[in-house]
Formats: structure tokens, C-alpha cells, sequence
């Protein structure tokens, strides 16, 4: 049996389906020739206006100096920004940091 190696353009997929259908505004961010060095991958505000950001990375990917800048500046600053290989890494992290969504039940199914 394989398994199926996945690309950080799929996980950012599931992450931005699955954070969208818990009501969280959200948007994959592209980097550009004049955009900040660092800018995580998804960002966004969760209920109650907090900052989200998220540097989507695969299973053995590495941060670069930049990211790792920008999630401590985000974080510094009352937001809440951490890396996520997986799903299940999202919604571990936004219930450590205890997000309500407006609709309830965050944490109970995953939908794909």
C-alpha cells in the first residue's frame, strides 16, 4: 500500500474548505514582488476579529527565518499565527486557543 504524498497546494486546500465551512473569513495569500518576506500562506480573521495566519507547510518542509518572524510578530501582537501540516494541526491549535465559531460545534467532524 502507498501513500499518497500531499503537495502544500492540497493541504492549503483542505485547510482554507474545511476553516471556511466553520465561518472563518479567509484567503490564500500569494506572495509578489513587492509583498513582506515571511507572509504566512492562509490568512484571516476569526469570530470576534482576531487575526488568524497560518504557513501551511508539508511533512517535512522547514521554515524559513522570515516565517518563523512573522508567526512570533503575529502572535506578539494578539493575533493568532502557527504552522500547520494537516488539518487536524488547525483544529488542535484553534481549540488550544479556545475559537468559538458562531455556529457551535468547531471541533466535533471534519468535512472534505
Amino acid at each position: 500500500m502507498t501513500t499518497k504524498i500531499m503537495r502544500e497546494t492540497d493541504i492549503t486546500k483542505i485547510i482554507l474548505r474545511e476553516l471556511r465551512s466553520m465561518g472563518v473569513f479567509c484567503w490564500k495569500h500569494w506572495q509578489g514582488g513587492f509583498a513582506k518576506k515571511g507572509i504566512a500562506d492562509i490568512l484571516g480573521c476569526l469570530p470576534r476579529g482576531r487575526f488568524l495566519a497560518i504557513e501551511v507547510k508539508t511533512e517535512n518542509g522547514k521554515l524559513t527565518e522570515y516565517q518563523h518572524r512573522f508567526i512570533d510578530d503575529i502572535n506578539r501582537a494578539g493575533g493568532l499565527a502557527f504552522v500547520a501540516r494537516t488539518v487536524e494541526d488547525v483544529i488542535q491549535e484553534l481549540s488550544k486557543a479556545q475559537v468559538e465559531p458562531p455556529q457551535g460545534k468547531l471541533f466535533d467532524a471534519h468535512r472534505f
